[in-house]
């Protein structure tokens, strides 16, 4: 597996100005996961790591009760709320 150049600089510097990052992952193979971010040294950078099988609501559920990040209804992506 081999990651775009900007994949590892850009939470790097998000993280380095201050920034937080979530990543919220649906596998069955979670400790790779987690090895191949570690791997590719990027696993530090993200504050919120929610890796396991099952439904990605629940990810991003568990995410919204610890952050305040939400999902917009308009495109599931999610953000960060400062309002």
């Amino acid at each position: 597996m081999i990651l775009y150049p900007d994949v590892i600089h850009i939470p790097e510097e998000i993280f380095h100005s201050g920034g937080n990052l979530a990543v919220a992952s649906r596998t069955g193979e979670r400790l790779c996961a987690k090895d191949l971010m570690k791997l590719y040294g990027i696993y530090a950078y993200f504050r919120y790591k929610k890796i396991y099988s099952g439904s990605r609501i629940i990810h991003f559920n568990v995410l919204k009760e610890k952050t305040a990040l939400f999902i917009t209804p308009a495109n599931s992506q999610v953000v960060d709320f400062h309002g």
